[in-house]
Parts: C-alpha cells; structure tokens; sequence
C-alpha cells in the first residue's frame, strides 16, 4: 500500500458530540431507517467541525442548527475518542456533557431523525451503537460524581 493511500483510508473527520441532560433524562436523536451512517439508531446530537472551528465552536453551533439551543455555560468535557459510522466513515470526535441551556427543544432538521428524551439507564440499555453507549457511560458516571462542597 501507498503512503498516500493509507492516508487516504485512514483519514478522520473531527467532530463533536453531545449529551444533552435535563429532569433525569437525556436527549436522543434515532436516525431514520434510510440513513447510510446510523439506519434506524439512537445516537447522540453531534456533527462535523467545519474548516478551522474549535470543538467549542462547533459544539454551539451544532446546537442552535439541529435544535435551536443555547448552551449557558455548564459544559462537561467527556473526552475524545475514534469510531466508526456502519458506512464506513471514521470520527475522532470530542464529546461533552451539558446540563444548563436555554431554549426549547426544536427538531430543526427533521430529515435527520426524531429527538427522544429518555432516563439514562434506560438510553444505555436501548443504544446498540458503541460509541453512543460509551458517551452515555461516561456521562452518568460524571452525573453521578459529587462536586465539592464550597462552604
């Protein structure tokens, strides 16, 4: 194999990916049947960063396209990791928790799935994709982590 080709096959694109939480639940998105990437699927909010966008960049504005929310500044870093879309297409995507926002729920791109808020244990037993199972993970443990006292 050519170096140019294993560059080529082993190119990821970045992107960013979110768990929206709120009154115990978190909002998942099942793509429609005829998605190429994630058919029929529940899987967190996220999209690809555009040209020289900073993961927060992309993070905000993900958010107010696909649903019409503002983030009001208690975002959790996750972390970063790869995955693999079921056609193929590699990610190295950096996930965030987020529990305080504004706005209502919009379903702005209803060509890309219904939104569904469920209780996280019940999102982690309803996801079959790994990298959606493993971004709810982390975020419960990080829900479930106490945060100092500041007396």
């Amino acid at each position: 194999m050519t170096p140019e080709r294993h560059k080529k096959e082993t190119k990821f694109s970045e992107s960013v990916i979110f768990v929206l939480y709120r009154d115990g639940k978190v909002l998942l998105e099942r793509r429609p049947t005829n998605d190429t990437g994630y058919p029929g699927l529940l899987i967190v909010p996220g999209g690809k960063c555009e040209n020289d966008e900073t993961p927060r960049e992309t993070l905000k504005r993900e958010m107010e396209e696909e649903l019409g929310l503002t983030e009001k500044g208690r975002i959790r870093f996750l972390g970063s990791f790869r995955h693999k879309s079921l056609n193929g297409h590699k990610y190295f995507s950096m996930a965030y928790l987020i529990t305080d926002f504004k706005g209502e729920i919009q379903n702005i791109e209803p060509e890309k799935g219904v939104h569904i808020w469920l209780p996280i244990e019940e999102a982690l037993r309803e996801a079959r994709l790994g990298a959606t199972k493993y971004v709810l993970f982390i975020a419960r443990k990080k829900l479930n982590e106490v945060e100092p006292s500041r007396d």
